[in-house]
C-alpha cells in the first residue's frame, strides 16, 4: 500500500520510471473510480450557471445545488464509519496496512495515512532514550543466549557484503534447457553456508534492504529511512567495525543522489564511498548504471590497497527491473542460458538478468582469489528484494514444475525469500534451513568477528531464533504464516485454529504476535525520534 509521503519520490522519476509499467496493472485504475463521478456531478451542478443567466437557469442552478449537497452528504455518511475504523486500526497497528484497509477501505486508509504523515512523531510508542533502552532490555529478557561456537571465529578477517539486485531464492539450482541459471552462486552456496530461508523485511526498495542490513532495524515504507531520516541512522555495522580498526568501504553503480545514498553513507563511519561518478570514462554501463562487472573490478582494485582488515559493502544493480540489459557488451558470452520462447516477458528477461548477475559474481570471486583476498575474507551475498511480481503467470508455471502444491501463501513466501550465502574462512559447508531475516545479518557478522553488538533487533544465524517478521505485520516460520490476523499452515493454506494446537505451539504463536508489534514499535520510535544518538 502506497503512503502519502511517497509523493516526495517524484525526484527519482527518471531512475525508476521504466519500472512503473511493469508494476502497474489496469485494475489499479479502479481505485480511482470515484473521480469520474465527481467530475460528472460537478459538471451537472455548474452547467446551467455557465449559460445565459435567465431566470430559468438561475432557478435550475439553485435546485441542483441542494442535490449536490445531498449527494455529498450521502458519500460522507457512507465513508465516515470506514474512516473511523481505519483510524482505530492505525492507532493500534500502525505498521499493518492490510488491517487498516480491511477495516476502513482504501479511502479510509489514505485519509488516516495523511493524518499520520503530518503528525508522524505522535504515532511513535517511545519518545525518549530511557524508554527505548527499557523496551529493548525487556524485549531481550526472553531471548538471551550464550555466545555460540562461532563467536570470534573470523576475528581480524576481511568482511565483504554483496547485495544483489532482485535475486530471489527460487533461482538456486534451477536449470533452463539443461543449464543452471546461477552456476557461480550455486557453487558458492555448495562450498560454504547456504541460508535457505532468508526473508526480507519489507515489500519495497533496495534502500530498505540496505537499511535492514546495516542497522538491524526495520525499514519504514519505501525508502523513507534513507530519504527522510538519513541523519538519524546510528549503531550501524560500519561504526562497529571502524571502532576496532577496520577500513570501511561502500560502493554502488548508480548516481550518488539516488535514494539519497551520498547523504546517508557520509554520515556513517565509511572511509571510502564510490558511485558511478567515480568510474573511468568509457566503462560498461547497463541501463545507464555501471555494470556489475565494472563495480566488482573497482572493488577489487580498492581492496588490494588496504593494509588493515576491511569491511566492504557492494550494491550490485545490473539485474534491476525491467531487466532489458541495455548496454551489455558481448552478451552471448555473459548470458549463458537460452530461455527461447519457454516464457514471455518480463520473466524471460528476469532470468537472463539473473544469469548475467551470476556471471559477474563469478568473475568477482575469481579476482578475489587471484589477489589472495578470498581465503582471508568473510563473504556474505544476498538478494535485496523480489525480482518478479508474485502474480506473474510465468513465475507460477516455473514454480509448479517442481512444486505441484504451489499456492497463494507459497507465492507470498517466494516473493519474500531471497538468495543468501555466507563464507567463513576455515568453516565447512553446511545448510541453515531455519527461517532468518535481513535483521540477522548484522548480528551474525559481528558475532563471527568477535564484536559485541550494542543494539540489534535481529539475532545471529547461529542462534535459536527461527522466524522472520515483515514490516507490514506478516510473520513467517518454517511451518506457519501469519497474514492479516490469521495463522495458516503456509504449505497447505489451511487456516490454523490455535485452540486446537498443543499448548506449547499455541503459546509460541501468541508470543510471535505480541513480539512483532513490539519490535516494529521499537524500530519506528528509534528511527523517527532519533533515540540512539
Amino acid at each position: 500500500m502506497l503512503s502519502t509521503i511517497q509523493i516526495l519520490y517524484v525526484k527519482y522519476a527518471e531512475e525508476i520510471g521504466e519500472t512503473l509499467p511493469y508494476l502497474l496493472k489496469r485494475y489499479h485504475l479502479l481505485y480511482l473510480e470515484f473521480i469520474p463521478f465527481i467530475i460528472i456531478l460537478w459538471a451537472y451542478v455548474r452547467a446551467p450557471l455557465n449559460k445565459k443567466k435567465t431566470k430559468f437557469a438561475k432557478e435550475k442552478g439553485k435546485r441542483r445545488t441542494p442535490f449536490a449537497l445531498i449527494c455529498t452528504l450521502i458519500v460522507v455518511i457512507l465513508v465516515s464509519t470506514p474512516i473511523k475504523e481505519s483510524f482505530a486500526e492505525m492507532k493500534d497497528n500502525i505498521c499493518v496496512k492490510m488491517r487498516q484497509v480491511g477495516a476502513g477501505s482504501i479511502y479510509g486508509y489514505h485519509i488516516a495515512d495523511i493524518k499520520d504523515t503530518i503528525k508522524i512523531k505522535e504515532t511513535t510508542t517511545y519518545k525518549t532514550k530511557e524508554e527505548i533502552e527499557n523496551a529493548y532490555k525487556k524485549l531481550n529478557e526472553n531471548r538471551e543466549e550464550t555466545p555460540s561456537e562461532f563467536f570470534g571465529i573470523a576475528k581480524n578477517k576481511n568482511v565483504i557484503i554483496i547485495q544483489l539486485e532482485s535475486i530471489q531464492n527460487f533461482l538456486v539450482e534451477r536449470k533452463i534447457n539443461g543449464k543452471e541459471i546461477t552456476p557461480n552462486l550455486n557453487k558458492f552456496l555448495r562450498e560454504n553456508i547456504e541460508i535457505e530461508d532468508m526473508i526480507v523485511q519489507s515489500y519495497s526498495t533496495t534502500a530498505d534492504s540496505e537499511y535492514s542490513t546495516i542497522t538491524s532495524l526495520y525499514p519504514l515504507d519505501n525508502g523513507q529511512a534513507f530519504s527522510l531520516f538519513f541523519k538519524n541512522i546510528n549503531n550501524d555495522i560500519f561504526k562497529s567495525y571502524k571502532e576496532i580498526g577496520y577500513k570501511t568501504s561502500y560502493m554502488h553503480g548508480n548516481v550518488k543522489m539516488f535514494w539519497n545514498r551520498e547523504n546517508v553513507y557520509k554520515r556513517l563511519s565509511v572511509d571510502n564511498l564510490t558511485f558511478m561518478t567515480g568510474a573511468e570514462e568509457g566503462v560498461e554501463k547497463i541501463n545507464t548504471w555501471l555494470s556489475d562487472e565494472e563495480i566488482y573490478k573497482m572493488a577489487v582494485k580498492e581492496y588490494t590497497k588496504y593494509k588493515e582488515p576491511f569491511l566492504g559493502m557492494i550494491v550490485a544493480s545490473s539485474s534491476h527491473s525491467p531487466y532489458v540489459m541495455d548496454g551489455l557488451e558481448n552478451r552471448n558470452d555473459k548470458i549463458t542460458i537460452d530461455v527461447g520462447k519457454m516464457y514471455g516477458e518480463p520473466f524471460k528477461n528476469y532470468l537472463e538478468a539473473a544469469n548475467y548477475a551470476d556471471y559477474a559474481f563469478g568473475k568477482f570471486i575469481e579476482a578475489l582469489k587471484q589477489e589472495e583476498l578470498y581465503e582471508e575474507s568473510v563473504i556474505i551475498v544476498f538478494g535485496d528484494h523480489f525480482g518478479i511480481t508474485m502474480e506473474d503467470k510465468d513465475l507460477e508455471e516455473f514454480m509448479k514444475e517442481e512444486d505441484e502444491n504451489y499456492n497463494e501463501l507459497s507465492k507470498r513466501h517466494t516473493y519474500l525469500n531471497v538468495l543468501c550465502g555466507l563464507k567463513i574462512p576455515g568453516t565447512e559447508n553446511k545448510k541453515i534451513t531455519k527461517t532468518v531475516s535481513k535483521l540477522d545479518i548484522k548480528p551474525t557478522l559481528l558475532e563471527i568477528s568477535g564484536i559485541e553488538d550494542e543494539f540489534s533487533l535481529g539475532k545471529s544465524f547461529f542462534s535459536q531464533k527461527d522466524y522472520a517478521y515483515v514490516n507490514n505485520g506478516e510473520i513467517i516460520t518454517k511451518d506457519y504464516y501469519y497474514l492479516g490476523n490469521e495463522w495458516y499452515n503456509w504449505q497447505t493454506e489451511e487456516k490454523i485454529n490455535k485452540e486446537e494446537l498443543q499448548k506449547e505451539t499455541r503459546k509460541m504463536l501468541e508470543e510471535r504476535e505480541k513480539e512483532i508489534i513490539e519490535e516494529l514499535n521499537i524500530s519506528r520510535s528509534v528511527i523517527i525520534n532519533n533515540l540512539l544518538k
